[in-house]
């Protein structure tokens, strides 16, 4: 009952502040349309560069044949300009084709190509897979061509310069159609099938989480610094009631108002925008319910550790947006190292992000949101211990002083 008196004393403090309950309206708004609708798709050629010392027709057909590809754009120039530009970062990769590159084609010969790149490159496979396809069909081209001229030479029209050209053309666009056979591509997250695209949906909800995890924290951490900074707190605290149903009061206050964000924030995006949220919405409201209580839990943590709310901002802001990267919101988890997928495990982006991913990109249900559910009540609940353990000690050290 009591829990409930505070809840109420929030709940009618916020409706009595007319902007603060504006804002908190509008912003989900605001925030949805914004995250829907970035543009994440980026069609800029990776910029490598080439040193070409063969130096013949061969070599500059296969510079020209790598320019086709939509992966990557090369640019000529000297070893000089290449090796400076990688180490400035403004190239991705450089190549240089070694004097006799061509001799070594004609020959049948594997030619060495001198790769140079930073030793953190993350698209050096890709681009070493394009430089390996333009060679391959290069390679294929001239083999198919000098076939062809021994046969006309054997029947007597290897002078034929018009039958020549026509066959050289002929191969080379039959060589140049850009897909043989389509491939569907279909990824596989725990024996469940991926239908869409992952990039852009884990990048949008990404930021949501980030927003709605700052504005959590900073709710109901500020709620706690705000009462005691008008001593409304220091009230509470002499009167009998524990201070654990004081903070579940503040915590269920915050949860009560993110519940109420979510909602719209679904709704608007879901009936108005037409944001696709998966099958089942009630499975996504209710793993971002239990998320937004563990945001709580913590806003409210870091509030008994800072004393105003420039601290809380500050801290709550830095924690939110590192352990955010770790937990794959920004990019996919998988581009990260092994130790840092280790560490996400125990973040709570981590687990809101893969029930909202199982809901959203896999159409699944409830049977997708337990076991992250399961982890972010722990993670509330463990938060929630800590902050009465911590307040339990604090007045038993007073008290002895």
């Amino acid at each position: 009952m009591k829990v409930l008196n505070i809840l109420m004393f929030d709940l009618k403090k916020l409706i009595r502040d007319k902007k603060t309950l504006l804002f908190m309206i509008l912003i989900p708004f605001v925030m949805i349309v914004i995250f829907t609708n970035i543009n994440y798709t980026n069609e800029t050629k990776i910029p490598c560069g080439i040193v070409d010392f063969d130096n013949k027709e061969f070599s500059k057909e296969f510079i020209k044949e790598l320019n086709n590809d939509d992966i990557a754009s090369f640019t000529e120039m000297s070893e000089e300009e290449v090796v400076g530009q990688v180490q400035k970062s403004q190239l991705e990769l450089g190549f240089i084709l070694p004097k006799g590159f061509t001799d070594d084609i004609i020959n049948g010969k594997v030619p060495q190509i001198t790769l140079i790149k930073l030793t953190e490159s993350p698209n050096s496979k890709a681009l070493e897979y394009s430089l390996r396809k333009a060679l391959v069909r290069m390679r294929t081209n001239e083999i198919i061509i000098n076939f062809f001229k021994e046969v006309l030479t054997d029947l007597n029209m290897g002078d034929d310069k018009a039958t020549l050209e026509a066959l050289t053309k002929n191969v080379d666009k039959a060589l140049s159609i850009p897909n043989i056979v389509t491939v569907e591509h279909i990824k596989f997250t725990e024996n469940i099938k991926s239908k869409k695209n992952g990039n852009k949906l884990t990048t949008t909800i990404g930021l949501i989480v980030i927003f709605l995890m700052m504005t959590m924290m900073f709710s109901s951490g500020g709620v706690i610094l705000d009462e005691k900074k008008d001593y409304t707190w220091y009230r509470l605290i002499v009167t009998p009631t524990n201070s654990s149903i004081i903070y579940l009061g503040n915590i269920l206050s915050t949860f009560v108002k993110g519940w109420i964000q979510i909602a719209l924030t679904i709704l608007f995006s879901r009936f108005v925008l037409g944001v696709d949220w998966g099958s089942s919405i009630p499975a996504l409201m209710c793993v971002m319910t239990v998320f937004i209580l563990s945001a709580a839990a913590m806003g409210i943590f870091l509030s008994t550790i800072v004393n105003t709310n420039a601290q809380l901002t500050s801290i709550a802001s830095l924690a939110v947006l590192c352990t955010s990267m770790v937990s794959g919101c920004l990019w996919p988890l998988e581009l990260q190292p092994e130790f840092m997928q280790k560490i996400a495990v125990i973040l709570p982006q981590y687990w809101v992000m893969k029930g909202m991913r199982s809901i959203i990109d896999n159409d699944l249900g409830f049977e997708a949101i337990l076991r992250p559910s399961v982890v972010l009540l722990i993670i509330s609940i463990a938060f929630f211990i800590i902050i009465l353990a911590k307040e339990r000690f604090v007045n038993k050290f007073l008290k002895n002083t």
